[in-house]
């Protein structure tokens, strides 16, 4: 299965060892790549290695890479931890993935 590479914003370029030399492995959001290793610690993750026959998870073609913070259901706010790039429909149990500038 291949995949067209998609970008939508005209203009940023990247490496070739990143999207140039496998096009069908990752999708060019905003100049930035989102490819499968993005999606590792995920919950869904395993869809995109084949769980119950899938290919894919159903999220990764329209995932983009977005900044958040990961913040522990056990933990209190304020929230002062780094935020850190993650596809937005990233999920992982026991976290919850906040605005970049949410404290509380």
């Amino acid at each position: 299965m291949t995949r067209q590479v998609v970008e939508d914003a005209p203009g940023k370029w990247l490496p070739d060892g990143i999207a140039g030399s496998n096009p069908a492995c990752c999708i060019i959001l905003g100049g930035k790549v989102m490819d499968k290793r993005n999606c590792v610690g995920c919950y869904f993750n395993d869809y995109n290695h084949g769980l119950g026959g899938a290919t894919e998870c159903w999220s990764f073609k329209t995932a983009k890479l977005v900044w958040r913070k990961k913040v522990h259901i056990d933990q209190k706010p304020p929230w002062k931890q780094k935020a850190v790039r993650v596809p937005n429909c990233y999920t992982q149990q026991r976290y919850v993935y906040v605005g970049p500038d949410q404290e509380y």
